[in-house]
């Protein structure tokens, strides 16, 4: 198709030092970054940091996050940065990552909406997030609602967490079930 308007029946791609795409689906409104919108379904995404931080600009990774060594993306992902659903896993050296749900408005820390379910195994917190206290966390999470500023945000979540290390304690089959509204997490 067009650029506007992509059909991809298969698309096979290998480049840069061990970057490999696997995919089928739809992208619209390219070449604009505004009107992008997808729908994908990635049978395989599989690259490194090197090559990441080969093609991105410098200084878009914060200094103080470590991206994993590898990884590989595989699922389903339909929207725009504006509004999204995914069925999405993330395998990395560092842990990971299963998400499924809705996001919108993911850059507005005041009105961002989630509603999903969120796994992860053995993601290394204390390597990602570059912080000694934390250590790998193996949480099952649901969580719904508005916003992500502690000052703002209102919306409900519960889960488990399976496994966490935190100051060099070891935490396991923590179950939590909450909400935050009005600077107030209960």
């Amino acid at each position: 198709g067009r650029v506007g308007d992509l059909k991809i029946d298969h698309l096979r791609a290998t480049g840069l030092s061990g970057t490999k795409l696997d995919l089928n689906g739809r992208i619209t409104g390219l070449p604009n970054p505004d009107r992008f919108s997808a729908n994908l379904n990635i049978r395989q995404l599989t690259s490194s940091k090197a090559d990441v931080l080969s093609f991105i600009p410098a200084n878009t990774i914060p200094s103080n996050i470590t991206l994993p060594s590898r990884f590989d993306l595989r699922g389903k992902f339909n929207g725009a940065m504006e509004k999204m659903n995914t069925d999405l896993v993330l395998t990395t050296d560092l842990g990971n990552v299963a998400l499924k749900g809705t996001l919108q408005d993911i850059a507005d820390p005041q009105n961002a909406y989630y509603d999903v379910v969120a796994h992860t195994t053995s993601l290394d917190l204390r390597t990602i997030l570059q912080d000694t206290t934390l250590g790998p966390v193996t949480l099952d999470l649901t969580a719904k609602g508005r916003g992500y500023d502690p000052k703002t945000a209102e919306g409900s979540f519960k889960g488990v967490v399976r496994s966490m290390v935190y100051n060099k304690y070891n935490y396991q089959q923590l179950k939590f079930d909450g909400t935050i509204a009005n600077h107030i997490v209960d």
